[in-house]
């Protein structure tokens, strides 16, 4: 949250109008997880995932390049925050795309995912 704010006080956020949203994503059960594999484990598939989700917005800001706007990717911890100053329309897309990996990612270590925006 520093981050956004300092780079919204330099004016380093590309928001061209007054909507900006926020995804959270945030993983369930995860202490169970992290007794049975073990927080290294469970870290290094976490950075995984994150790069995995990174490379799911450079792929659509790619798409989208004769839109204004941005995705950043910050991880909390054990969440994901992103912040996406796109038209809603754009946001419904990327959501959708990012499902669509939590989902695989759920099959291939059964971390299950909700996100929110």
């Amino acid at each position: 949250y520093r981050y956004l704010l300092t780079l919204d006080k330099i004016f380093g956020l590309t928001v061209c109008g007054p909507e900006y949203y926020m995804i959270l994503i945030k993983f369930r059960d995860l202490e169970q997880i992290n007794r049975k594999w073990g927080y290294l484990e469970v870290d290094q598939i976490l950075d995984e995932i994150g790069e995995g989700l990174q490379q799911s917005i450079n792929d659509f800001a790619k798409g989208c390049n004769v839109i204004e706007g941005e995705a950043l990717l910050f991880r909390m911890g054990t969440d994901y925050l992103i912040f996406v100053s796109y038209p809603l329309d754009f946001l419904r897309e990327l959501s959708g795309q990012i499902r669509i990996h939590l989902d695989t990612y759920k099959k291939q270590w059964g971390l299950e995912a909700k996100s929110f925006f």
